[in-house]
């Protein structure tokens, strides 16, 4: 079944390694609650996350047990504070950008890491006394951003403020989230927020570069009202947009939607953002099992539907037992995308959404 809805988007913190599935069967309007991790600037915002990455080391405490095993060591990644249901934040508003780290395997030399970030163009740093820099929750002095490291001009780092310094300890259980103010000049389609990660280890040293895309909308009168965008570049005030929560599919037996209880059939759920600025139109979902097969015709399998008017902002989700996808199968890695084009408007051939909101699943899901 694939769902359309009005609803907020989860941000999980570093705990595994997140599924590489992504998207496939229905949409719903949903007003964007607080999310349950809240966002900071935003009342009713939510995070926008980037895939996870990570190292991999031999663990420490498995050639103690004389079993040694490889495992994901350090890991990131990256959200960007949005509420596109309220088309913010708008440029000239702060918003934050969010690096967390954890990490499991634990190499017998020890790991550290320095959290950097790069910026795209027209976006800045916004550290002030209410909007400061910080870590889990504590503020930090703005000195603490240093800027052209790793060798590279335009990156960003921030310095420890431990006794590892200048390193921030990676230890298994551990995590890190750094919270970083920023602001727009100019409006931001989907740009990059590009997250610069130094590992060390007893192993040797790492870049990880997870990123997550920045939404800044304009502030004109074309914003949110229902009209098509005619510029969809990468400073377009109000082009279509497509989002995700990390990690974005999760492993679930049973879901709510809209007070119902529904039973996963793969025991999965996979969600995606939309925002559409109030257009009506279609909505494509593809599926295929390598990233380039995304772009391959033959290679993919797809689904769309009709994306309902009103709503600037909508949620997709699915559990992938739609007709237009094969069965799930263990050990087959899948990976998807979402897009909208609300200039090209066609009946939906699985679900059926209104603003009200409400939707009707394509399929009878079992109740619990």
């Amino acid at each position: 079944m694939s769902i359309l809805d009005i609803r907020p988007r989860i941000r999980a913190i570093v705990a595994g390694i997140a599924a590489a599935l992504m998207l496939g069967g229905a949409i719903a309007v949903v007003q964007a609650p607080t999310a349950d991790a809240a966002t900071v600037t935003l009342a009713n915002g939510s995070w926008y996350s980037g895939a996870m990455q990570n190292t991999r080391e031999i663990d420490c405490s498995s050639v103690i047990w004389g079993s040694p095993y490889i495992g994901p060591a350090v890991m990131a990644y990256t959200s960007i504070e949005v509420d596109m249901a309220a088309s913010k934040p708008a440029q000239g508003d702060t918003f934050y950008a969010s690096i967390s780290v954890g990490a499991a395997a634990m190499p017998c030399g020890g790991q550290g890491v320095v959290p950097g970030f790069k910026l795209p163009a027209g976006v800045e740093l916004s550290i002030t006394a209410s909007t400061p820099l910080a870590v889990n929750g504590t503020p930090l002095a703005a000195s603490y951003v240093q800027q052209n490291c790793a060798g590279t001009t335009g990156v960003y780092c921030i310095a420890s403020n431990t006794v590892d310094a200048p390193l921030w300890s990676a230890v298994s259980g551990n995590k890190w989230e750094w919270l970083i103010p920023l602001k727009a000049t100019t409006p931001q389609n989907m740009t990059k927020f590009e997250a610069w990660i130094q590992v060390a280890s007893g192993s040797g040293t790492y870049l990880l570069k997870p990123w997550a895309p920045i939404n800044v909308f304009g502030t004109a009168s074309n914003v949110g009202n229902g009209s098509t965008p005619t510029n969809t570049g990468a400073n377009s005030p109000n082009a279509y947009r497509v989002g995700y929560p990390q990690p974005s599919t999760t492993a679930v037996d049973q879901f709510e939607w809209f007070g119902d209880t529904y039973t996963a059939k793969y025991g999965l759920l996979s969600l995606a953002y939309l925002y559409t600025n109030g257009s009506a139109g279609t909505y494509y979902v593809r599926r295929a099992t390598t990233s380039a097969g995304l772009d391959t015709s033959g290679a993919y399998q797809q689904s769309t539907g009709a994306l309902p008017s009103g709503s600037d902002a909508l949620t997709f989700a699915t559990d992938w037992d739609v007709a237009a996808y094969s069965a799930i199968k263990a050990a087959r890695s899948t990976t998807g995308r979402s897009a909208s084009n609300p200039r090209e408007r066609r009946p939906s051939s699985g679900a059926r959404c209104r603003p009200s909101p409400a939707c009707t699943p394509p399929r009878a899901a079992a109740k619990g």
